[in-house]
C-alpha cells in the first residue's frame, strides 16, 4: 500500500481499517457510513468511503487505535480513551439521547472522537463487533457494548436470584425475554420488549419481572422465539409478540389443554412462525407459518394461516411441541409422530429423502413414548422407561450421542435410565434424576440465557443480560467485567 514505511500500527475492522504512524497521526480507510473513521469525509464521497488511507483529523498524540465492527476506538498519549462511529449497541461506551436505552435501537453515530468516561489511564483498548474491552492501569478490564460480552452486567456462567418472591410456579425463556407465571395465577414477563414480546402493550425492554395485565386465571404459557402462547384456567386461549404487544384471545373457544409456539431460531428474519395446540376433546389444531408443512393439514403454502386449523381427525392427542419448522406429537397410545420439515432427519422417520411431509407421520412403532421436544431442525423425547433419546440436525453435537452426522431415527443419548425433563427451545437439556426432592422444579432455556424455578419457590437466571432477560440491571457505560465462578442455587 502506497510507498510509505513509517506506519507504527493498524487494526483491521468490519469494513473499515485504521492505522498509527511513527508521527502519531491517525489514518483509515474503508467504509464510513457510520462515521467510523470521518465525519468530514461523509461529504467528499458518494458512497461515504475511501480507497485509500486519509489522516483522520490532525493530532499528532495518539498512542493505539482499534477498529471494530463499525465504530473505532483509540487511546492518547495522555490514555484518555476515545470513540467514534457506530453506538447502536452501546459500543462507544459513551451515553447520549439517542443511545441510552442501548441494542435495537437507532444508531446514534459520533461523528467526532467522543472521551469515554473521565479515566486517564486507559493501556490498551479491543473493539468487536458490537462490544468493546479495554484494559486500565490498575489491571482491571472492562467492557460495554452488545453482543454477549457487553451490558452483561451479570457474569454469564453466575446464577442470579430474580427478585425476593418465593411463588413462582413455571417459567419460560424465548429469545431474550422471559415469561413466568406466579402461584397466583398472575403471569409476568422482561427482557427483550422489541414488537411486543413481552405483552405489556409496548415494545421497550424490561430488567425485572412486570405482571403482564391484571388477569390472575392463567393457566400455563409457552414462549416460542418471537412470539407466546398461553391459556386461562376458562379454557381460552391467548397469544402475542411479533408486532401484537398484548393477550389477544384466539377465537372463542374454551377447552383449550396446552398450546406451544414455535421454538428457537437464531436468524430471525426466517420468521418460521407456528401455532400448536390440544382441546380437551383430544384434537389438535395448527396455525401460523405453513411453508414447510409444519401445520400438517395436508397442504404446503407460504400464505399464513390465520386462524387454528385441526390436524387431520383424530381424537387422541395428548401432547404437542412446535419446534422451527416442524411439529411433533404423542398420543394417547404412546406412539410418536411428526410432520413438517425433514431435511436433516428432524422428524426422525428413518429417512433423508423425504424432505417435508404436511401430515403426521409415525415414528417407528414404539408405544413408550412419554413427551417430546420439537426443538431447531432436531427434537428430543423421553420414553416411559426413563430414556433419553434425540434425532435430526448434529453437525455441532447437539443430540448428544457420539457422533457429528445427522440422524434419521430416534438414537439413545447415553444410557441413564433417569431423565425426567426436556426443556424447549434451545439446545440444552437437564437430567433432573428420579429423585422427586430434585433441585430444579421448572427450568426454561432460551437463546442466550436460561432460568430456573426451585422447589422453594426462588427463580434464578444465568446467562447473557444484553436487554435484562436475567432481570437484572442493565449498564449501558463501561462496567467492570464479574467474575465467572460457578455456585449452587441456595448455598
Amino acid at each position: 500500500m502506497g510507498t510509505d514505511s513509517d506506519w507504527r500500527s493498524v487494526s483491521a475492522g468490519g469494513y473499515h481499517n485504521v492505522a498509527l504512524r511513527a508521527n502519531g497521526t491517525l489514518w483509515g480507510w474503508g467504509a464510513n457510513r457510520e462515521s467510523q473513521l470521518d465525519s468530514e469525509m461523509l461529504a467528499t464521497s458518494i458512497y461515504n468511503s475511501t480507497n485509500r488511507p486519509v489522516q483522520l483529523g490532525t493530532n499528532e498524540n495518539w498512542q493505539s487505535v482499534s477498529a471494530g465492527g463499525s465504530h473505532s476506538m483509540a487511546i492518547s498519549s495522555s490514555h484518555a480513551l476515545l470513540a467514534w462511529g457506530s453506538d447502536q449497541d452501546g459500543q462507544l461506551g459513551i451515553e447520549t439521547s439517542d443511545n441510552k436505552h442501548g441494542a435495537r435501537y437507532p444508531a446514534a453515530a459520533g461523528s467526532a472522537p467522543w472521551q469515554v468516561g473521565s479515566h486517564a489511564d486507559w493501556q490498551a483498548v479491543a473493539s468487536g463487533q458490537f462490544h468493546t474491552v479495554a484494559l486500565r492501569g490498575d489491571g482491571s478490564i472492562w467492557t460495554w457494548g452488545g453482543d454477549g460480552l457487553g451490558r452483561n452486567v451479570v457474569g454469564s456462567a453466575q446464577d442470579v436470584r430474580v427478585g425476593s418472591e418465593t411463588n413462582w410456579l413455571t417459567v419460560d425463556a424465548g429469545n431474550d425475554f422471559t415469561v413466568a407465571m406466579r402461584a397466583d395465577g398472575t403471569l409476568w414477563s422482561w427482557g427483550w420488549g422489541e414488537a411486543g414480546l413481552l405483552g405489556l402493550g409496548t415494545s421497550g425492554d424490561v430488567n425485572e419481572p412486570t405482571q403482564i395485565g391484571t388477569s390472575a386465571n392463567w393457566k400455563s404459557v409457552d414462549a416460542g422465539n418471537i412470539h407466546v402462547a398461553a391459556i386461562r384456567t376458562d379454557g381460552t386461549l391467548w397469544t402475542w409478540g411479533r408486532g401484537q404487544s398484548s393477550p389477544t384471545q384466539i377465537g372463542t373457544n374454551t377447552n383449550w389443554r396446552a398450546a406451544s409456539a414455535s421454538g428457537q431460531a437464531v436468524v430471525i428474519t426466517f420468521d418460521q412462525r407456528h401455532f400448536a395446540a390440544l382441546r380437551e376433546d383430544g384434537t389438535i389444531w395448527t396455525w401460523g407459518t405453513d411453508a414447510q408443512g409444519q401445520l400438517g393439514l395436508g397442504d404446503i403454502g407460504t400464505n399464513q394461516v390465520r386462524e387454528p386449523r385441526q390436524v387431520g381427525t383424530n381424537t387422541n392427542w395428548r401432547l404437542v411441541s412446535a419446534g422451527w419448522m416442524h411439529t411433533m406429537a404423542i398420543r394417547e397410545d404412546g406412539t410418536l409422530w411428526g410432520w413438517g420439515y425433514n431435511a436433516p432427519g428432524t422428524l426422525g422417520i428413518g429417512s433423508f429423502d423425504i424432505v417435508k411431509t404436511n401430515q403426521p407421520v409415525q415414528v417407528g412403532t414404539d408405544t413408550n413414548w412419554a413427551t417430546v421436544s420439537a426443538l431447531r431442525l432436531y427434537t428430543r423425547a423421553l420414553r416411559t422407561d426413563g430414556t433419553l433419546w434425540a434425532w435430526g440436525l448434529n453437525i455441532n453435537g447437539q443430540l448428544g450421542i457420539t457422533s457429528t452426522t445427522n440422524v434419521n431415527a430416534p438414537v439413545q443419548v447415553g444410557t441413564a435410565t433417569d431423565w425426567r425433563h426436556v426443556p424447549t427451545d434451545d439446545n440444552n437439556f437437564v437430567q433432573e434424576g428420579a429423585n422427586p426432592e430434585s433441585l430444579w422444579r421448572s427450568t426454561g432455556s432460551g437463546w442466550r440465557h436460561s432460568v430456573y424455578i426451585l422447589h422453594d419457590g426462588s427463580m434464578w437466571a444465568s446467562g447473557n443480560n444484553s436487554v435484562g432477560q436475567l432481570a437484572q440491571p442493565v449498564s449501558w457505560r463501561p462496567y467492570p467485567v464479574i467474575g465467572s465462578t460457578w455456585r449452587i442455587p441456595g448455598d
